[in-house]
Order: C-alpha cells, then structure tokens, then sequence
C-alpha cells in the first residue's frame, strides 16, 4: 500500500467554546519512509501566510497545485535534495487562524492515524481560536525550528505579525535554550532599499508592544522584499530567499552541534512528540530536551538528601575535594550515559538543568556555589576523558571507584543510601557490611540467566561476595502475591494449602514461585509451648533465625527477587510493614507505614507476634515498640495490593492483573450470641475488649470484601470494559465450632487433617496452571512500526508475534514437569505391546537439538551441555515445542 497524500499535521479548531488540537501521524510517516533515523539530521522551517506563501512553497515543492488551506491548519512537507540545507529540511506551513473563527471539531481521517485532545483552559491565553495559536503552535514549534518565516503582505502587514509574536513571548514563562533559539525572517513585498529601515520598524514597534527581550526567544531577526508582482525580478528574489533560508538554518546547524543539540531522525521525533504531550497536559514551562530526555527515569527527588548523607562520611575537606567531588561527577555520568542509545548534551548544560539544584542544598560547610562549580567542573572534565573513550558508563563509574578503594574500606555504610550510585535506598546488605541497591547489581553484576544477575565483589571496598545471585521480575511479567493470615498455631492450615501446592506443581520449592509474600502475626510459633515466657520465644527466634541478621541481609528472598513484607502494629495501633525492599516505591496510602531499615529479623519476628494477652510488646531500637501485626490486618491481602501498586507505580494496571493468592487460618461456621440475661458476666469490660479482639484478628470480613471486588471485576473483565484482570484464590478453612485457641498447640494435628479436606482439587489445579503460566513470558520484537495506509493498519520492520520465553531458573523444572506428565499420560494410554516398538523407534532417531537462550559462563565451553546451572538445557524441537504450547494452553484463557 502506497501511503495517503494528506498533508495535513497539526490542526486548531474550536467548537462549543472548547479548543481541540489534532495530530496525525504525518511527522513519523515522512520521517520513517525517507530518512535514515540514526545518522541523519533534520531541520523545521515554518511558514505563516497566505496567498504568497502557497506561490512560495509551489515554487519550493516544484508542485503544479497548492491546494487552499484551512485556518487552524498546518501541513508539513520534505526536502531531502540540499536545496535549503546541508542536511535534509521539515517544511511546516499554514496561517494565523482568524479571531473567533469556531470550526468544526476535527474528524479522523481514514487513511492515517490521527488524535484529537481537548486543550486545558489554563493553557490558553484567550478562547478565541486566534490568540489560542500563541500559546500552542509557538509553544511546539519553536523549540524545534530553525526558521520562522512570516509573509508580511498575506498576514495583513508588521502589526498583526508583532501582536502574535508579543502575546506569545508574554504566555512563555522564562525563555528558550541558547540552542533553541530559532531566526525570525519576515517576507515582504516592500523595494529592497527599505529592509533596513524595514527592519528598525519592525524591532521598535515589537519593543513597543512587549517588553519582553526578544534576545532571550530568537537568535536573530531578518527583512527579506520581494515584489511578487514582477516575476522576472522575483527570480533572483526567490533565489536570494532560499539562500537566506540556507545561510540561516546552516548557522543554526553549527550552533547546535556546538551546543549538542542537533538530534538524529528518531530522536527528534521523540523529543516532538513529548512536546506535544507537555502541551496537551497544559505544561506552562518552556520545552526543555534535557528533562524531556530523563522522562522515563527522571532525577530522583531526594537526591540532595542522598549528596547530604554521604558526605557526612567524609572525614574532611581535603577528602571532600580529592574524593567526594570526583565520585560525585562520576556518579552523575553514570546516572545520564550509561543508556548507549541516548543523546548526548552538553555536560555543562546537564549539570546545570539536572543537577546543580541538588548540589547546592547538599554542601556541608563552605559555599555552596564553590562546592556546585567544583563538582560541575569535575563532571565537564570526566566527560571529556569518557567521549574519548569507548567504555560504557558503568565501567567508567566501576574504575572511577575502584581508584578510592581505601577510603571505602575505612567507610561503613547505612541503609539510608547507596554508596554506589548515590541516587536511592539500598536494598541488600553484602557480607562485607556495605549496602547496595538492586539497581546497581542489575548494571555492574553479570548476566548468568536472561533475568539473573551475579554480583561477585563488593564494587566499593572490592571485597569478594561469591553466592550473591539476583533475580528480577521481568518487565512483562505479571505479579504473584502470596499473603498469609495471623492465628498462632492455626498457621498450619496456610501451611498445609502451600505443601499440598507444592506437590501439584511439583516444581521444587513452592514459595520460589511468587514475586511478593506479606505475613501477619504468629506463624514461626507453631510448635512453640505455651508458657509463653517472652524470653523462650526471643531464644528460639533468635536460634532460627540469628541475632545478627538484619531483614536487608542477602537472603534467598533476595535471590529468588521476592520481596516480603511483615505486618506489625504500633501502640495507637497503626499498622506498619517491615520489609526486605527497603520501602522502595512510591507510597501514597497513608493508612499504613511502610518502615525503612535494616531491623533485625528475630526481632521483627517477635514484634508480630506479640498477640496481646499471649507476649508483651517488643521495642525495636530505632523503630519503636510493636504489638502483632494482626491486630488491625491479620488477613494482609490488601496491604499486600496496596505495596505492590507503589513498587509499580509507573504500571497503572499492576495491582489489578496480579495473581492474587490469599491463605487463611480459619474461621468459625457460627456465631456466639450473649443474650442470655444470666450471662451478665460477659459484658464485663475485659470480656467486651477480648471480644473486639479476636473480632479484629477475625479475617472473614475483609476476605468477603475482596471476594466481592475481585467478582466484580471478573466480570468487567469478561465483558471487556477492563483488560488485564488477575485470578484471585482464597483458600480457607470452617470450623464446626468456636475457633481454637492461639495457643492450642494439641489441635495442630486436627487443624492439618481439616485443611487437606477443605482444599478443592479443581481450584489447586487451576492456581498450579496460572502459576505456571505465569513463568512464560511473551514479548514482541521492538523493531516493529504499525501505520495506517489507505484505511488499513500495515506492519513494518522485523517481527516475531509469538516470540516466547520462559524464566530461566525454573525451565528446566518445568520441561521435567511437563515430560514426567506426558509420560504418565502416554503410559496410561499405549498398550504395553507399543511400548517396545516406541523404545526402539527413540533409539534409531536422532532428535534435532536446540539451544535456546543459554549464556556462557566463565570457565564453560560452548558444548558443555551442564553449563548455566538453572538456564536452558538440550532440549529436542519436540520437547520445546511441547513446553511453549504447554504454557501457551495453560496461559490462554488465564492471561486474557
């Protein structure tokens, strides 16, 4: 399919008082099918007009027609032959939108791809359609352009002109980048002899209307005449306007590739289109390249108070100079680099507009402005040396610390910051007592899995850390969430539903199968007797779990990339959740604490479950005092919801399409009632708090709530109003009577038999099939551009619809399952006189072996078939064609 010949790209129309701005896709579609979109460089001149600027630009295109524009309208075209530029040129045309004009809402077109988006009143200086042009089409374009072009004579003479110009630097609060700064050419059909006295009119009358410097928006302001009432004299004049537009968009090449600011095709398309996004979300600041650049990861918020923490470390200010400074720089360089595909700004420019705000609030002692210049300087000088050089930003940082390796080892860092990066909390405390982030273990380990990671020094005091392996969640991954409810020894049951899981997966340990775990109360206490002397229990927590290690502590939660919560209460109560994670995430519920760092683990074991009347309160030096956790959320599901949404809160969706699995402990099948008058001793106020109590610890009413919500959406989810609904499980068991007590150590055995016979066969089936087509992950090559040509959507580049892949530290688990399965189908149905016939048909046929997504390790070779530990091993085609159609079937109607 040939694409459509519109022309059209943006597009201003107002209807009913409300202001509407459509784009097309006409940027992308010129810039994909003619340009080469990392090597070459594109520049935008602008026109504004009429009459004479449709002349102009037939004449420019070489086109026999210009068909009539519509106010409000704005078309772009493409010049790729050099006639205006060393490099090729947009050329965006249109004209003022009359005053007042009301039109029609734009209609989409068939044949492209078109959005309409309501503008925010804040945005616009004047509902009137004419005065809206200046803070939208100025706004955009400008950034972008390296002319602005206005044909005095089509747009009714210099005053119309000045009044758009002086409204729209008025609208803008402060002024463009240096490099941003497009020239101004104005067309007139005056005698050549006036354009100086031409140009000294126009700059005085433009001084007049605005007292905005227009120094600070453009680079330089030009008169151009031609008479377009004698064509033989315009000849030269049209040649003259194309070498003015050359000569000026030539200046405006140089200058930004000095500046750094000349973008290859993909990225200006980008940077256009954030643009444009500013504009509908009614952003009143001047378009900025390098913020828009960090929009996905931008600075983080705390970063002075992350440069204030570390330099409290720091012994003096010679240290500060010799080693702060440096690793600062180098920090910052690693922060904006280290992304290969990036474009490259301006150090200075970087620092300035990312940094230095940061660095001025976190200097110690002295001046600031010394401090910020110190580190801007040292920032300009690394950089210098790294454009040199063909290293990655994370080995630059890895050597820049590395040279400062003693100071390092005299330095013991807190889980307040880390040390590595300089920009978040860390999440995981090494042996050598030095915290790290996930973040930074992602960047400077190596890769073992596709989704593992090995970290096998510490990158500040070079001290070794062999076994620290990570694994992340991938990208496309959905979330599993196992909570677990309160209730002393009745933690049996949840226990009882995770063994009996574990045997229908049969794929090894079953709590390496969920990416976020929340506990309430006192399930470590299951066989405890029930003195309950608080010193037994602290013994035995602390022989379990060690006296030393902190939550933080390299765990095998961290291996496995399972995050976990525990859920305690405070005096008032408040519930507050110690975790492993280090309270990462953005948190915006503030019902509930989220508490930050590296508490012991025995203790916080104590702390949840110090059920009141069973053990005291437990202080936790530097947290506080706590009580059980269940007091206020012993059935934990929606904290655990409410964590997980903070931890992606950039996934809008994550919370709704996790794989939800909540286990409790039990609840009774009847209610007691205390009407009877002789029972007068019950309403006492002991028996009336006990009651509110065990009623609070009670989950059945939250787990009801869930139920309901989790229907609800299940069946917005059928009816297709929502999209990426997870399943919910909840498994529970009825007692006949009252519930039995915390302490009852005596009904473990019952509790553990009445568990087994409540679970349902059909529903631990169905969640060991969504968990196991939670490992597959399908993803789409990014290399693919779907476009609408004549009406229909067309795919280009290269594409693998149905690429899949599966989490490596469990696939060889699932290809034993998945095979121990078929064979147990197959000999159940093969006649036993097949079964030599098949035998001796597998021993004659060599099978074509694959290796699939299997990374080298050092010291392995290539065709060592037990290499990679947990990744990928030989498998035939049919036996990876069996495991990915397995989970193909198995996620089907789970991942709808």
């Amino acid at each position: 399919m040939s694409p459509c010949k519109h022309t059209e790209w943006l597009t201003l129309a107002s209807r009913k008082g409300k202001i509407f701005l459509q784009r097309t896709d006409r940027l992308s579609t010129l810039l994909e099918d003619r340009l080469n979109l990392d090597s070459m460089q594109p520049s935008l001149f602008v026109f504004f007009g009429g009459e004479q600027k449709a002349m102009l630009m037939k004449k420019l295109l070489k086109k026999s027609h210009q068909p009539q524009r519509v106010s409000g309208e704005m078309h772009l075209h493409i010049d790729t032959s050099g006639t205006f530029s060393n490099g090729p040129v947009l050329l965006a045309e249109g004209g003022f939108p009359q005053l007042g004009t009301q039109t029609a809402e734009p209609s989409p077109s068939g044949c492209h791809e078109s959005w309409c988006s309501e503008l925010s009143p804040g945005l616009l200086e004047s509902k009137a359609l004419g005065d809206s042009v200046n803070t939208v089409f100025f706004k955009l374009l400008t950034p972008f352009a390296d002319v602005l072009c206005f044909f005095a004579a089509d747009l009714g003479g210099f005053r119309p002109i000045i009044k758009e110009l002086a409204l729209w630097l008025e609208s803008t609060k402060g002024s463009l980048q240096e490099s941003s700064r497009p020239q101004i050419l104005i067309v007139t059909d005056r005698n050549v002899a006036d354009e100086r006295s031409s140009l000294r009119t126009f700059t005085q009358m433009l001084a007049n209307e605005t007292n905005v410097a227009t120094s600070k928006h453009f680079s330089n302001i030009r008169i151009l005449s031609i008479n377009f009432s004698r064509k033989d004299y315009n000849k030269s004049r049209y040649c003259e306007l194309k070498e003015c537009l050359r000569t000026s968009s030539n200046q405006m090449r140089a200058t930004k590739i000095g500046n750094r600011t000349l973008f290859t095709t993909r990225h200006f398309a980008a940077f256009f289109d954030h643009a444009l996004n500013n504009i509908v979300r009614a952003s009143i600041d001047p378009f900025n390249f390098i913020i828009s650049s960090r929009a996905e990861s931008p600075v983080v918020e705390r970063l002075s108070e992350h440069l204030t923490n570390f330099l409290q470390h720091v012994r003096s200010p010679r240290h500060v100079r010799e080693f702060a400074v440096p690793t600062i720089a180098s920090s910052f360089l690693l922060d904006n680099y280290y992304p290969p595909s990036m474009h490259v700004f301006n150090p200075s420019d970087v620092f300035r507009t990312l940094y230095k705000e940061a660095c001025l609030q976190a200097c110690p002692r002295g001046k600031p402005s010394i401090f910020a210049k110190d580190i801007e300087d040292e920032f300009v000088r690394q950089f210098g040396i790294f454009a040199k050089t063909r290293t990655s930003g994370a080995q630059w940082h890895e050597n820049t610390l590395a040279r400062f390796v003693n100071e390092w080892q005299t330095i013991q860092s807190d889980d307040k910051i880390c040390f590595v990066c300089l920009r978040t909390s860390p999440q995981i405390n090494l042996p050598c007592g030095h915290f790290t982030c996930i973040k930074c273990i992602l960047i400077f380990g190596a890769r073992t899995d596709m989704w593992r990671f090995q970290l096998d020094h510490c990158l500040l005091c070079r001290e070794p850390t062999p076994g620290i392996f990570i694994e992340i969640k991938p990208p496309t991954h959905t979330s599993r969430v196992l909570s677990i409810d309160g209730g002393g020894v009745r933690a049996v049951i949840p226990l009882t539903f995770l063994l009996e899981l574990e045997k229908e997966m049969r794929l090894g340990a079953v709590q390496n199968n969920f990416d976020f775990g929340i506990f309430s109360s006192s399930g470590a206490i299951v066989g405890l007797d029930s003195v309950y002397s608080s010193r037994n229990l602290e013994a035995a927590l602390q022989e379990a779990y060690t006296s030393t290690r902190g939550i933080l502590d390299y765990s095998h939660a961290s291996a496995i990339g399972t995050k976990i919560g525990i859920t305690v209460s405070s005096m008032e109560p408040k519930t507050s959740i110690f975790n492993n994670y280090n309270s990462q995430g953005n948190h915006r519920n503030g019902s509930y604490g989220v508490l930050q760092g590296n508490a012991p683990v025995w203790e916080i074991a104590r702390a949840s479950s110090a059920a009141p009347f069973y053990f005291t309160t437990k202080t936790i030096l530097g947290f506080g005092k706590f009580q059980d956790g269940g007091i206020r959320h012993n059935n934990p599901i929606q904290l655990a919801l409410d964590e997980l949404e903070a931890l992606h809160h950039e996934d809008p969706l994550a919370k709704r399409s996790a794989l939800k699995v909540s286990l409790g402990t039990g609840k009774s099948g009847k209610g007691i009632t205390y009407s009877d008058p002789d029972s007068w001793w019950r309403d006492r106020w002991f028996f009336r708090l006990g009651r509110t109590l065990l009623s609070a610890i009670n989950s059945e009413e939250k787990s009801n709530e869930m139920h309901q919500r989790e229907l609800k959406c299940a069946r917005k989810s059928q009816a297709g109003e929502i999209s990426r609904h997870g399943e919910y499980f909840r498994f529970d068991v009825t007692f006949d009577g009252e519930e039995p007590e915390l302490d009852d150590v005596s009904k473990m055995p019952e509790l553990k038999a009445l568990a087994s016979d409540a679970i349902q066969p059909s529903s631990l089936t169905r969640l060991a099939n969504c968990l196991v087509a939670n490992l597959f992950v399908f993803e789409l090559d990014s290399g693919i551009t779907i476009r609408k040509r004549d009406g229909a959507r067309t795919r280009s580049g290269s594409e693998d619809p149905k690429r899949r892949q599966c989490r490596f530290s469990v696939v060889r688990r699932a290809a034993r399952w998945q095979h121990r399965r078929d064979s147990e189908n197959r000999a159940a149905a093969t006649p036993l006189r097949q079964k030599e016939s098949i035998r001796q048909q597998h021993r004659t046929q060599k099978p074509v072996q694959h290796r699939v997504f299997v990374p080298v390790r050092k010291g392995q070779k290539k065709d060592d078939p037990d290499r990679a530990g947990p990744a990928y091993s030989n498998f035939d085609s049919e036996m990876i064609a069996a495991i990915l159609d397995w989970g193909l079937r198995i996620a089907a109607p789970t991942l709808k």
